[in-house]
């Protein structure tokens, strides 16, 4: 009998001594093209000198992490501490952070996928620093050559159920002894203890999970992993007034919260259901999306200027052309308004062939071309 969690023993056929036909692998599975992760790491190989892994550490910390603080670290910390302690999440940096060195950011980026693969899918490593290292390698994401061979959508979940898994979805300080869930935090076959969930570094990493999960349905239009919880809500109370929170803490609350706003929008609206239709001449549609529109600026203007940086007015645009996209679902396929764009499509207009816009969805076509007209400032923007 097998407990839970306890690792089942190879059959006596299958040990080493054992003289058995089939414990050969077949030909096909001894020659895989998977290359074994060195035990070694790129500096110890020569890839990367310890100076130039100095430079590419301050770039992230001063130029990178400012603009979408997903994963910041301590002023304290150094590009040496981050090797000898977090060694996943410091190859992932690297590898983010040399995108000015095309050559050396493809060897960093082939690296670091080998360890993911090693690590997350054949060891079933699961450890905060996996999380943010992922998070770091997606929020920086580089794209390939090739459109299908983007991965940017798998590492995102990746992260998101990794984080699910160690619990950083919410909060055991009120569980009782006794109960399943603490049972399995303190299961003596647990190869590591479960991290803190109400840690800073937790909530962070938990809060750019949903930030990151919620970009992707927006963007991608599919389901969204991680939902909004109380839980979440009250991570970002405490990444706002915490003593122990990064300066940057507060300007990343920001960004969660208007894709808190755009995981509503897409339930108010349906707008993950490519079936669903939403008429904007209803008088509850037109009542929800006012609301939407006050919501979103009244937060918007409580933002101090300080704060309101470019990413984060991109964060109101997109938001803001989110909410307002149902005027262009009437008389029109959802299919179409999605990339890659068919431009036979629009040939008869958005409306439809003779047809006028109604009188009601003038406001937000005005939203709209007002919102298009001002995000070009910022669509040569480099991080």
């Amino acid at each position: 009998m097998v407990i839970a969690g306890q690792k089942r023993k190879l059959p006596t056929r299958w040990s080493a001594n054992a003289d058995d036909e089939h414990r050969q692998l077949p030909a096909t599975a001894a020659s895989s093209s998977f290359t074994p992760v060195p035990d070694s790491d790129v500096v110890d190989r020569g890839i990367l000198t310890m100076a130039k892994a100095t430079e590419l550490f301050a770039r992230y910390r001063d130029r990178m992490a400012p603009n979408l603080p997903a994963v910041v670290h301590p002023p304290s910390m150094t590009v040496s501490d981050l090797r000898k302690n977090k060694p996943v999440l410091f190859l992932s940096t690297m590898a983010a952070a040399a995108s000015e060195d095309n050559d050396l950011q493809k060897v960093l980026s082939r690296e670091v996928m080998l360890v993911f693969a090693d690590k997350v899918f054949l060891s079933g490593d699961k450890s905060v620093e996996i999380v943010q290292a992922l998070l770091v390698a997606v929020v920086w994401y580089w794209p390939p050559e090739h459109f299908e061979e983007l991965k940017f959508y798998q590492l995102v979940h990746s992260a998101a159920v990794m984080a699910i898994d160690i619990g950083l979805g919410k909060s055991f300080g009120n569980k009782q002894p006794g109960t399943g869930l603490y049972n399995w935090q303190s299961h003596p076959m647990r190869r590591q203890a479960l991290p803190d969930p109400t840690t800073v570094e937790s909530r962070r990493t938990w809060l750019a999970c949903f930030f990151m999960a919620s970009n992707t349905s927006i963007s991608l239009r599919r389901p969204n992993l991680i939902r909004w919880t109380p839980f979440m809500a009250e991570s970002l109370e405490v990444l706002e007034s915490s003593p122990d929170a990064a300066p940057s803490d507060k300007y990343f609350c920001h960004l969660v919260w208007t894709h808190k706003l755009g995981e509503e929008v897409s339930n108010q609206f349906a707008l993950e259901d490519a079936t669903a239709r939403v008429n904007i001449n209803e008088a509850r549609t037109q009542h929800t999306l006012r609301a939407l529109e006050r919501e979103l600026e009244n937060k918007r203007d409580s933002v101090p200027e300080d704060i309101m940086r470019p990413a984060l007015t991109l964060g109101f645009e997109m938001i803001n052309l989110y909410m307002h996209e149902i005027v262009l679902h009437s008389k029109t396929a959802v299919d179409q308004i999605r990339p890659p764009f068919n431009t036979d499509a629009f040939k008869e207009g958005v409306i439809g062939p003779n047809l006028s816009p109604p009188p009601t969805s003038m406001p937000s076509l005005h939203v709209l071309a007002q919102s298009t007209a001002s995000s070009p400032r910022f669509s040569h923007w480099t991080w």
